[in-house]
């Protein structure tokens, strides 16, 4: 009996079979997880959805056509709007009930379609149906030679990726073989391969039979060249190690991963570099064994990853601080005494004081450092003190400034789970010093505020705490410091706004001010020569009497 083929909408319809012809307004819809058909390609389609079995049966029995169109996200289970713009226009040939409560159905693709209009199809619950527009398939012209070659190289391709994968069928190679319409050719291997949706709906969505050709071509030279990188790494990860040593066989898998990526880039420099540092050190146990497991999840980042130069900064700044490292201990009050005399007039008491302070770091060098407070009005020469005790006792020397501090973070340091984390003020400032029994001076400690982030005084407790601070815990270190040998010099200019358990924990120097003659003292001593030179004028050129002095200290200075 021969056949009689209408066309209706584009879609041709073979008159004498029992199909009835489709309908673009209200066609039922069976959406797939990971298959985009092409037109012409016959295929079993395993139905793992109720809904969607109860389609396939309904078209079977009916004999009506449906629209076969894939997710966007194969995880939704009762998808609206998760379809691709594109898909066919089939008959569902055979259902088949398969044990273990499975089903299959034969489709056989006519024609492509657009996707206008989706909703929810009543007689089934979960299944859609849609208004679709029917798109004329072009035909291939085997006259275009381009085109001749264009299909034998997709067919070789073709050919190569199923014998290197698993994913493709590998009956399919006898199909290619065997079919000599191109435009099927091309649908059948488009449907086949391991492509991506996207990809597979990209080149659906193409018009012409060459330029989807050329599509798929394409994509198929990617797959190919990322099976060969990945069988490479595979094969030569085998030719190093045995079964028995699982192990090794992952950080070679990594490495050679590495190596394809970067060449002979990688972090193992840095690696070497921090553990020679480390070597260094008089690290205790408990932090060698951070610094360790640190550096070992160091190896697994890539080098161009934001998280290698995070974990980079980490190791390189526990490498950094000065574990074990101390300035020698000077042993000369004498000394101390003269520097004092040299760099402030007057002020003896306040001299006296800080000596006998000295005098307890010289002969117990190992005890624990008393923690100052030097009190007075601005101008007095707190900070400047704090420096020549620094001097005096042969130390490195480092201030911070505490003034308008509102974030407790800046003493504790931050937390490295955040964006942009650093380690706080006193560790940053051990790093720069280099040795952990510095001279560190907290200037206007009496400035400090609390807000939403923190109160900054109450992380100074720990800090200034002799029984605590040596096991000072900073957030972005997360290790214990000790801090006990570091010599805490505090300046205020009153202690009213200062918490009293802060205060108890401070040795208080009250610096009240200067006697007429002492500030005249200072003048001739240290201000005049400062600012002559500043002035850029000679000694000589510059008489001031005492009486001129007198009259400045009188009118314009003030404690």
């Amino acid at each position: 009996m021969n056949k009689e083929i209408v066309t209706v909408g584009q879609i041709e319809v073979d008159m004498t079979s029992s199909m009835a012809e489709p309908d673009f307004n209200h066609l039922p819809l069976l959406t797939t997880r990971d298959l985009v058909l092409f037109p012409g390609v016959t295929i079993p389609i395993s139905l793992g959805r109720e809904f969607s079995r109860e389609l396939a049966k309904m078209a079977a029995d009916r004999h009506i056509y449906i629209g076969v169109v894939a997710q966007t996200d194969p995880e939704v289970e009762f998808p609206t709007d998760q379809l691709c713009d594109y898909g066919v226009i089939a008959e569902v040939v055979k259902v088949l009930e398969i044990p273990d409560d499975k089903t299959t159905a034969i489709v056989r693709a006519h024609g492509k379609c657009k996707i206008l209009d989706v909703r929810s199809m009543g007689t089934i619950h979960g299944a859609l149906e849609a208004t679709v527009k029917p798109i004329k398939e072009t035909k291939a012209r085997m006259t275009d030679k381009e085109m001749v070659a264009l299909v034998s190289t997709v067919k070789d391709t073709a050919v190569k990726i199923v014998k290197k994968t698993t994913e493709a069928p590998p009956e399919m190679v006898l199909n290619i073989v065997d079919i000599s319409d191109p435009t099927l050719l091309i649908n059948l291997i488009a449907t086949h391969m391991p492509l991506p949706i996207s990809a597979k709906t990209e080149i659906l969505a193409t018009p012409r039979i060459k330029e989807r050709a050329y599509r798929l071509l394409t994509n198929m030279a990617r797959s190919e060249q990322m099976l060969d990188i990945a069988q490479s790494i595979h094969d030569r990860t085998r030719q190093k190690i045995s079964e028995q040593q699982r192990n090794v066989f992952l950080q070679q898998q990594l490495e050679s991963i590495r190596e394809e990526l970067y060449g002979d880039e990688g972090p193992d420099a840095d690696a070497a570099n921090l553990r020679k540092k480390a070597a260094e050190l008089d690290m205790p146990e408990p932090v060698v064994k951070i610094f360790e497991r640190e550096l070992s999840k160091l190896s697994r980042y890539a080098p161009q990853s934001p998280d290698y130069s995070v974990q980079l900064s980490y190791l390189e700044l526990l490498t950094d601080l000065p574990w074990g490292k101390n300035d020698a201990p000077v042993s000369d009050i004498a000394h101390a005494h003269e520097v004092l005399d040299a760099d402030h007039f007057g002020l003896e008491k306040v001299k006296e004081r800080i000596l006998e302070q000295i005098a307890m770091l010289i002969s117990a060098p190992s005890s624990h450092a008393p923690i100052i407070c030097l009190v007075g009005p601005p101008g007095v020469g707190k900070t400047s003190l704090g420096q020549s005790i620094a001097t005096a006792l042969g130390r490195k020397y480092r201030r911070v400034a505490l003034g308008g501090l509102h974030d407790e973070a800046e003493i504790r340091g931050h937390r490295r789970t955040y964006i942009g984390a650093m380690p706080g003020r006193i560790i940053d400032a051990l790093r720069r010093c280099g040795t952990s029994n510095p001279v560190i001076l907290l200037d206007e400690i009496d400035k400090i505020g609390s807000d939403f982030r923190g109160d900054p005084s109450s992380a100074l407790l720990e800090v200034l705490d002799p029984e605590q601070n040596c096991r000072f815990h900073d957030n972005y270190v997360d290790v214990d410091f000790d801090l006990s040998q570091t010599l805490f010099i505090a300046t205020a200019n009153t202690l009213s706004s200062i918490p009293a358990p802060l205060v108890d924990r401070m040795e208080i120097i009250d610096i009240s001010g200067y006697l007429p003659e002492e500030k005249t003292e200072i003048a001739r001593r240290h201000l005049l020569p400062r600012l002559i030179a500043e002035a850029g004028v000679d000694a000589g050129d510059v008489n001031l009497t005492d009486d001129a002095l007198a009259a400045l200290i009188d009118t314009y200075t003030g404690e």
